[in-house]
């Protein structure tokens, strides 16, 4: 996780996360005590909810996860999601005529994003 801090020496800061849920709260928490301004990241969805619940709304999040679930948590979320993939990829078929498509896939939160 990369924080923006209000120190004028230095513009950026990286906060290891561990890849954990909890490890991102803790980096939070450390940016916000350092004085962030602006948090950038982290990627999971999980690890993006445990920031918010963290600093709350007081410190920007700009997270690059692609769970459009995460629209409403608050933070910015620049990632693609699974609506404009298939989006752009059913109208390239439409396009070339394609008229029936079929849809695979487990129940994870990004396959049932996909149906």
């Amino acid at each position: 996780m990369l924080a923006q801090s209000s120190d004028k020496d230095r513009a950026f800061k990286i906060f290891d996360t561990g890849g954990t849920a909890t490890g991102a709260a803790q980096a939070a928490r450390a940016a916000s005590k350092d004085g962030a301004t602006v948090i950038l990241g982290p990627l999971l969805s999980a690890e993006v909810a445990a920031v918010i619940a963290a600093v709350g709304l007081a410190i920007p999040v700009i997270a690059f996860s692609n769970d459009a679930a995460l629209r409403e948590s608050g933070a910015f979320v620049l990632g693609i999601t699974a609506r404009q993939r298939v989006s752009a990829i059913l109208d390239y078929a439409a396009g070339r005529g394609v008229r029936r498509v079929g849809v695979g896939g487990d129940d994870s939160g990004w396959a049932a994003q996909v149906r």
